[in-house]
């Protein structure tokens, strides 16, 4: 039997299961967090693979894009486009 708090891990999710995939998994993801990066990596690529059954709504998708445009690693780009378009943004 499964504790509850293995059940909540990324990484026994079993093959087939439908879930549902919240603004935090994507986050790691993307900003390469250094404590859950890796497995949320691999997550994604279980998903691509098929083996889950995966769901997302709009409310997710704008606190991903939210937590991007707050983080450090967004500032880098927008300072970089800054830069590049001679010091107008278009």
């Amino acid at each position: 039997m499964v504790s509850e708090c293995e059940a909540m891990r990324l990484t026994t999710i079993q093959s087939g299961s439908k879930v549902f995939i919240d603004s935090n998994i994507f986050t790691y993801h993307l900003s390469g967090h250094s404590v859950f990066g890796e497995t949320c990596r691999e997550f994604f690529k279980n998903v691509e693979r098929g083996y889950y059954e995966s769901y997302v709504n709009d409310v997710v998708l704008s606190e991903v894009l939210l937590n991007f445009i707050k983080s450090e690693k967004f500032i880098g780009v927008k300072d970089e486009l800054y830069c590049s378009h001679q010091g107008t943004y278009t």
